[in-house]
């Protein structure tokens, strides 16, 4: 209330990333998430089906499968709540299938890391069940990331997914990825020869 200058602190309950744009379909499945590791308030989550019905002709015959977005929300440093929306095929009732996710399909979690403007993939053992409406992850850890290969001299057993920060050179003073070298007189990061002399 007393900001007069904005910090870049603010926190939206909106998803910018994750945009969900499926209709409410009266299936659905709760997914809890309880405390964030790695997670920051602003960062979205993001529920997916690698397989779900993404749409649908008019004949309600024809569904495309494929990667659907079924939930969204915001982490906001607290338990975050979202409604992931099922398909449910009303084509007997004379309707069509709405798209959704399609029950025993994996749930996949996105997480958008608005820091660093970086999308990750966490899978999970979960799958969508729309009889068993509640699912309660009480930990989510992004992927860590940094070098994947052993030939680099920073490589990073640890890391699983690869950022590209692989280097390969190490200067004279065994610095992984460092620029000194050395001059004509034998010292790392020197001048060089100064009036011809070493």
């Amino acid at each position: 209330v007393d900001a007069t200058l904005d910090d870049g602190s603010c926190v939206y309950e909106i998803t910018e990333h994750f945009i969900v744009e499926l209709v409410e379909t009266g299936e659905s499945s709760l997914v809890i998430i309880e405390s964030g590791i790695n997670l920051d308030p602003g960062d979205e989550i993001g529920l997916f089906d690698a397989n779900g019905v993404v749409e649908t002709d008019l004949t309600g015959l024809n569904p495309q499968y494929g990667n659907t977005l079924v939930g969204a929300g915001v982490w906001n440093g607290e338990q975050l709540n979202i409604s992931a929306v099922g398909s449910i095929d009303l084509c007997s009732l004379g309707g069509i299938q709405l798209p959704g996710y399609v029950n025993g399909n994996q749930v996949i979690i996105k997480v958008w890391d608005q820091s660093e403007n970086q999308e990750y993939v966490i899978e999970t053992d979960l799958t969508f069940n729309s009889n068993t409406p509640l699912y309660n992850i009480s930990e989510l850890e992004l992927p860590f990331i940094g070098c994947t290969d052993p030939y680099a001299c920073n490589y990073d057993p640890d890391a699983i997914d690869d950022d590209g920060s692989c280097e390969y050179v190490v200067d004279c003073f065994g610095e992984c990825g460092g620029s000194a070298v050395e001059d004509e007189c034998g010292e790392c990061n020197g001048d060089g020869i100064a009036d011809g002399e070493c």
